[in-house]
């Protein structure tokens, strides 16, 4: 977090336009994503193979604070992936959270599909 991303968010906050509050959490949300995309890689790789298929349906990678700011601009649409129109219950922004905390991936399998998102340098 540079200076002027900070004088921005205590501008907010003098202003009333957020509280202090939500003024501390949008600097750590700044800070400590940095931390974790840096620390850990700067970019986040999502893929989900469908196992009747035999094939690789999706393979994208992004930046790590592109992912976590993505998700969290979503909201709760974040929250549900759809594979061929049939939700999966799965919390995404978690598991993004998850891949930027540890160098492992994550993986989630179900009958189908297998999902693994992680940190790449």
């Amino acid at each position: 977090m540079d200076r002027n991303e900070a004088m921005r968010i205590l501008k907010m906050v003098s202003e009333g336009k957020i509280s202090p509050e939500q003024g501390v959490d949008l600097i750590e949300e700044i800070v400590g994503g940095y931390e974790a995309s840096t620390k850990y890689g700067s970019k986040i790789k999502i893929e989900v193979f469908d196992k009747l298929r035999g094939k690789k349906e999706v393979n994208i990678t992004i930046p790590a604070r592109l992912a976590k700011w993505g998700v969290k601009l979503l909201g709760s649409k974040a929250h549900k992936i759809n594979i061929d129109g049939k939700p999966l219950d799965i919390d995404i922004e978690a598991l993004v959270e998850e891949a930027l905390k540890t160098s492992e991936p994550v993986e989630i399998e179900t009958d189908e599909h297998s999902i693994i998102i992680k940190t790449v340098g």
